[in-house]
């Protein structure tokens, strides 16, 4: 098992972490979780700034799937069998929102979010910072408040936990070199392990989201098993192959205890659909301990960069794996 979630790593596409940090110039007052008007603020930036053909939707356009808005926020399959079961793959980015921010957010207070890029995401940055120098005109969350960007940092790898500074207004970008998962590898795991699930976990099994009472172990690492192969095939160098059936036994040898999920409403507006959507999931915490979170610690590490579950490109499935003594940093935390 060790050597092959070695190569699995290996081929995993780099990953860069960053931090937009923005001061209000007017009152903002925030919805319960931002994540979605976060997307929606960025995609329609992005849209604006790259769209050549304005047509009014993606998927009749000629450029759909080359351009680099319908590359991040539309993310067409492009393999032909993917085609037959996929309207989308999994999108390159990840948003990460602070779970707890304030609603209220006052004239000169600093607020933001973090971002991941996953692999020719990448290469998007310098499109971003232009749409994050302009998109606080716009406005955010009821009555629109308006804000600015204050700099952008990126995290130079979760092994060392530093931030530099990457862009201010009026000056150059700078970004550092991606990071690898590689890096999870010299890692010692714990005995036991705090899980605590950040933000709304949406979990599906035959057709139903998962709640409480129908969580085990299974029904989260599976999908993430899935998701990381998923990101892996359509943006690194690897074919998935992360099959859960092959980590069974070191699911099954994985202790869970003081296990305490509930589940947490959240509901948002669609202006695609123009309607109100029920995007609820699970939150809360467990912990695990046993044998076998030693193989499985480079991916429980690197899940939680990327998140588990439906709607990541809105920040949720965010976990955070705590009371680790033997690592140096958590993984990057939103500014809020």
């Amino acid at each position: 098992m060790d050597d092959k979630v070695r190569a699995f790593l290996a081929a995993f596409p780099p990953l860069a972490s960053y931090r937009f940090e923005f001061i209000a110039d007017e009152p903002i007052r925030l919805p319960p979780y931002s994540g979605s008007a976060w997307r929606g603020l960025l995609g329609h930036g992005l849209r604006r700034t790259v769209c050549v053909t304005h047509q009014p939707r993606c998927g009749a356009c000629l450029l759909f799937g080359s351009c680099l808005y319908s590359s991040l926020f539309e993310s067409p399959p492009r393999d032909p069998a993917d085609q037959a079961r996929y309207t989308a793959v999994p999108h390159p980015f990840v948003l990460q929102v602070a779970p707890r921010e304030p609603l209220e957010i006052p004239p000169d207070a600093g607020f933001g979010f973090g971002l991941q890029l996953i692999g020719s995401a990448n290469g998007a940055l310098p499109y971003l910072t232009h749409v994050m120098t302009r998109i606080g005109d716009l406005g955010l969350g009821r009555g629109q408040g308006r804000f600015h960007l204050e700099r952008i940092t990126q995290l130079s790898s979760p092994k060392d936990g530093v931030w530099h500074e990457t862009f201010v207004p009026g000056g150059p970008l700078s970004p550092r070199p991606p990071w690898t998962p590689i890096e999870f590898l010299g890692e010692t795991p714990p005995s036991s392990v705090r899980v605590e699930f950040l933000t709304p976990l949406r979990l599906k099994s035959r057709g139903h989201l998962i709640g409480p009472a129908e969580f085990s172990l299974w029904e989260w690492l599976a999908p993430l098993l899935w998701r990381l192969s998923d990101l892996n095939r359509h943006y690194g160098r690897g074919q998935g192959g992360l099959e859960p059936r092959l980590f069974e036994e070191a699911f099954a040898s994985l202790h869970s205890e003081n296990q305490a999920l509930h589940w947490r409403d959240w509901t948002r507006y669609s202006s695609r659909q123009d309607s109100l959507m029920q995007m609820g999931g699970l939150v809360g915490e467990l912990t695990l301990s046993g044998d076998s979170l030693r193989p499985l610690w480079p991916l429980l590490r690197l899940g939680e960069v990327v998140h588990v579950g439906k709607a990541t490109s809105m920040g949720l499935g965010r976990y955070r794996l705590s009371k680790v003594a033997s690592l140096r940093s958590e993984p990057p935390e939103a500014k809020g």
